[in-house]
């Protein structure tokens, strides 16, 4: 349930970091009906912008054309967005109106960021993170600090305190892996109907966001992973973030992803799914050799499987929990 002071919150503490106002054009390829997508269009609306609305990454030559002919000046995605974006070049083209591209909806792969920075050097990204439950954003990255803080998440947006907690619910030191907890204005009021729920998410005066995390000694916090999607392999616990990273620089990978299967042995071990590049024989043997040389014996994947396409929602986050019943499609 969000209410109408959470909306307004929110949208001022973007306006402000954004610096958004009545000259910018920004590009929306995401659902309205998904709280990053009304995010966009609420600080558009605010700010007295104005806002293209696009119909997602399905052709990438239309978001392209948008782009220089619409003079957008604020590109919005999700990590999907920017990598469909890096895949087909969208970025090599002059855009010489934008400022500023924006991410969230999931953790982005540093070395993406690292390629869309090196592709547009005098546009500022922003790294991005929130929830639906506080009305689509709890941090942000300011961009000259990418550099320094690479694989941030960046500082608490204005309004928002953020907190590292132990499963007793006790703040930790800096350093300390956690669950990322917050509170301020932009909290949702509750779920609908369901105090069960709420009294599991609300504790204390906290949101408890379901994600891991540390904070650095500046006060920078990074992500590990989502608790409830951790890793648990032979004594190890590990995010399938961190398997993602390294098959995800195979050169035949075109996407990737990774869940945890059960093991009589082990608990729990790595499957990996991989969607390869258009135009490639894939070898499995040939991708674990890759692992083995750059990945630790406990996250080596025990499966990996060859898919035409990753299973995702609308707003083109993967659904894990589907990884372990796909078959072998390419």
């Amino acid at each position: 349930m969000i209410t109408n002071g959470n909306l307004e919150a929110n949208t001022r503490s973007i306006l402000g970091y954004l610096h958004l106002h009545q000259n910018d054009i920004g590009l929306c390829l995401l659902p309205l009906n998904y709280a990053y997508g009304t995010s966009i269009l609420n600080t558009h609306i605010a700010a007295g912008a104005r806002l293209v609305i696009g119909n997602g990454m399905a052709y990438p030559h239309a978001v392209r054309e948008l782009l220089a002919k619409q003079a957008v000046t604020g590109f919005f995605g999700v990590p999907t967005t920017y990598y469909l974006a890096l895949q087909h070049g969208i970025f090599k083209q002059p855009l010489p109106h934008l400022r500023y591209l924006a991410q969230a909806g999931g953790g982005m792969r540093a070395d993406a960021v690292d390629q869309v920075r090196e592709q547009l050097p005098s546009v500022a990204f922003y790294v991005m993170y929130g929830q639906t439950e506080a009305t689509a954003r709890l941090t942000w990255l300011p961009p000259d600090r990418w550099a320094e803080k690479r694989g941030s998440i960046g500082l608490p947006i204005p309004g928002v305190e953020l907190s590292i907690r132990d499963e007793q619910g006790m703040g930790m030191v800096p350093g300390g892996i956690g669950e990322l907890c917050a509170r301020g204005q932009n909290v949702m009021a509750g779920y609908w109907r369901n105090p069960r729920a709420t009294d599991e998410v609300l504790r204390d005066g906290w949101l408890h966001t379901g994600d891991l995390s540390w904070q650095d000694r500046d006060g920078y916090f990074y992500l590990v992973g989502r608790a409830d999607e951790m890793i648990k392999s032979g004594g190890h616990r590990f995010s399938p973030g961190a398997v993602e990273e390294v098959i995800a620089r195979h050169p035949d990978a075109k996407e990737v992803a990774v869940v945890g299967i059960e093991d009589a042995l082990l608990g729990q071990v790595v499957r990996a799914v991989v969607v390869p590049n258009p135009d490639v024989t894939p070898s499995v043997n040939s991708m674990l050799r890759f692992c083995r040389h750059h990945l630790p014996s406990h996250m080596l994947p025990r499966e990996l499987l060859f898919s035409e396409a990753l299973p995702r929602t609308p707003s083109g986050k993967v659904k894990r929990n589907m990884l372990a019943g796909m078959k072998r499609t390419a």
